[in-house]
């Protein structure tokens, strides 16, 4: 079984160019949870998956929460926690599987694909901050306070904040820009951002000022005689002869959570705030969503998100599905006279 799941992958790598390293990785973990599902109730080939079976494993733990472990130098695990998995990584893990199972129809493994139909994803509001909420962060970041309390790297966490915000990055976007990325001398700053499939775009930088007094003036300070090609790096590493490592995604999903609670958004332990899940992503959420109510046309929104399709972005927009269906049945060419 986990020969098709092998299969499944490299077909992936061969029939789409824009599949990540992160994007395979995704589908193979996916996977291979789901494998151990099947194990653990003694299913040894796919061909007997069934829809009821498969509604079961959307109630168990395998679905609905995951584990972190770290462990020591010698592979002993000293510390174990168990959370909720996110609305977000359900839908992923869905949509790894149900791509899976049309794959071996594909390839005539199986007749039919046992997974449900499920709302499309695109029909789920996202969730954003309201402009309240985020002129109270960014006040917070650009503040005494917030300089007292991260001394060390203040000028790097309010620059990490204000470029996922202002560019609407993705996560490993972000972590993945590199100096010789930055354009910051042109009279229009910006930076070249390599997206999903490596796709490049040019970036525009507004909060440029506040990224140059981090450049020059705080991340030497972090690289303390080490070296990097990364924008943004950590502080940790072994010895000064050592690169700087960057900054991973979990490192940037501790510290926007950190942010927004000492800001003073109502957080409880699970980083929820109302209704909503504070995460970095939140923030191109709300980037995509200001530029709409701004006035901004889906086209433009579409190019500073870095979207290959107009229909992602019209996750980022709330009525964006009902302007559409207003104007396939009223618009120029539905035939409904004025």
């Amino acid at each position: 079984m986990e020969e098709r799941i092998d299969d499944f992958i490299r077909h992936k790598k061969l029939t789409r160019s824009s599949i990540t390293t992160n994007t395979s990785t995704s589908y193979s973990k996916d996977l291979l949870l789901f494998l151990s599902f099947l194990k653990e109730r003694n299913i040894r080939s796919f061909e007997n998956v069934t829809p009821s079976l498969v509604e079961d494993f959307y109630t168990t733990d395998f679905f609905n929460r995951y584990e972190r472990v770290w462990r020591n130098k010698s592979n002993e695990v000293v510390k174990k926690i168990v959370r909720e998995r996110s609305e977000n990584s359900k839908m992923r893990m869905i949509s790894s599987l149900s791509s899976f199972f049309k794959y071996l129809v594909y390839k005539k493994k199986i007749d039919v694909s046992p997974i449900p139909k499920r709302r499309s994803r695109n029909q789920s509001k996202s969730q954003t901050l309201d402009k309240e909420e985020i002129d109270k962060i960014l006040r917070y970041i650009n503040s005494k306070e917030f300089e007292k309390k991260n001394q060390s790297s203040s000028k790097r966490d309010r620059a990490i904040l204000e470029t996922l915000y202002y560019c609407g990055l993705r996560v490993s976007e972000l972590v993945g820009i590199k100096m010789d990325n930055l354009k910051l001398n042109n009279s229009n700053p910006y930076m070249l951002i390599y997206g999903k499939g490596g796709k490049l775009r040019e970036q525009p930088v507004p909060a440029y000022r506040n990224l140059v007094d981090y450049i020059e003036n705080e991340r030497p300070l972090i690289l303390d005689g080490k070296k990097s090609d990364y924008l943004f790096i950590s502080a940790y590493g072994k010895n000064k002869r050592e690169s700087s490592k960057p900054l991973t995604r979990h490192g940037i999903d501790k510290k926007i959570k950190q942010i927004c609670m000492d800001s003073g958004l109502n957080l409880d332990r699970t980083g929820k705030v109302k209704y909503k899940k504070i995460s970095p992503h939140m923030f191109r959420h709300t980037i995509g969503t200001q530029l709409h109510e701004s006035g901004y046309d889906i086209i433009r929104i579409r190019d500073h998100l870095g979207h290959s399709s107009v229909a992602t972005t019209g996750r980022y927009i709330g009525n964006f599905k009902e302007k559409e269906d207003i104007l396939k049945k009223y618009g120029p060419f539905s035939g409904v006279d004025d």
